[in-house]
């Protein structure tokens, strides 16, 4: 083949190459992997913040993790932000992500564990905290009774010499909230006192006032 037209189709397979965003420089592999929460603490009940990665090199293509994440979180293999709501305690585990693309790959380990949620009851009286007085905790509160009692009780308690109790909150309960609630003292209906919120909207505190 004549030298001109060795040189002529050299320079279109460059063309071609370059029309079509052709790119001879090898892909850096991925490394010094990182996530926005590490070591990561999840309530129960609650939708996570989107853990993401971060990491050096060319972007991952793919990412993987060992073992499988706690029951109701999950990793995006594209993407490897993790998410999810988890429903469950889980003991704190060590994870190890790898992230990967054509040049290599790189891991790290993310520590995650998933906590039950806790709730401080206060009974209040005209006077104070109210050491030793009745707290129910329950899945709903019948409001057809008067004063309202207590559908579906967990678990009952008294208040500590603070005037404060605190609660493990499950994570499900058969209408999606919880409710706490203190008897009145002499029976007088109005000092019944009682407060309900979702799980979704759980507060880490509750005053119950009886006035």
């Amino acid at each position: 083949m004549p030298r001109r037209l060795i040189a002529a189709a050299v320079s279109a397979t460059g063309l071609a190459l370059a029309s079509c965003g052709g790119n001879l420089a090898p892909t850096v592999p991925p490394a010094n992997l990182t996530y926005s929460e590490n070591p990561a603490t999840y309530p129960v009940g609650l939708p996570i913040a989107p853990n993401t990665p971060s990491a050096d090199g060319d972007a991952p293509e793919f990412y993987a993790v060992l073992p499988a994440l706690p029951p109701d979180l999950a990793l995006d293999t594209r993407t490897g932000v993790i998410t999810g709501t988890p429903r469950a305690a889980a003991a704190r585990a060590s994870y190890t992500v790898v992230a990967t693309n054509a040049g290599g790959s790189t891991a790290t380990a993310v520590s995650i564990g998933t906590d039950p949620r806790q709730v401080t009851v206060t009974v209040l009286q005209p006077g104070g905290p109210v050491p030793g007085a009745t707290v129910v905790e329950s899945s709903g509160i019948d409001e057809g009774t008067s004063p309202p009692s207590p559908v579906g009780v967990i678990e009952t308690r008294s208040t500590d010499v603070a005037g404060t109790a605190t609660f493990t909150v499950p994570s499900s309960t058969p209408t999606g909230k919880v409710c706490f609630s203190s008897p009145p003292v002499s029976g007088i209906s109005f000092r019944f006192a009682s407060s309900c919120m979702s799980l979704h909207a759980l507060e880490p505190t509750v005053l119950l006032a009886r006035f």
